[in-house]
């Protein structure tokens, strides 16, 4: 009695680009929201027109604005990253499309 040996391997080429796609989503969400919260800062900013606001505003705007922008480096620089992944496994991706081709075509 012979058995056959089976196992599948997946290999997503797909899954990068969706990867890609939602992290400048993110990227680009999180860059309208900066922009919101600058447009805010500067609507409170008219009201507060005073030695002790500027300092309000500043403190805010240092608190708010850094970390978004830091987390939007990150989030572009990750987006970045799997592109170049995706870009530099292009090759394995297409053998892989090959070879797969190739197994399921074979008659045993």
């Amino acid at each position: 009695m012979s058995a056959a040996l089976k196992k599948d391997i997946l290999l997503d080429d797909s899954a990068f680009d969706t990867a890609v796609s939602e992290f400048r989503k993110l990227s680009d969400e999180m860059a309208k929201l900066k922009a919101e919260i600058e447009a805010a800062l500067e609507s409170l900013k008219k009201g507060f027109d005073t030695p002790a606001g500027e300092k309000f505003i500043s403190t805010y705007r240092e608190s708010l604005l850094k970390p978004l922008n830091e987390q939007a480096t990150v989030l572009e620089h990750v987006s970045q990253v799997l592109n170049e992944a995706k870009t530099s496994y292009q090759s394995v991706f297409e053998s892989y499309k090959t070879i797969n081709t190739y197994i399921n075509n074979v008659q045993i």
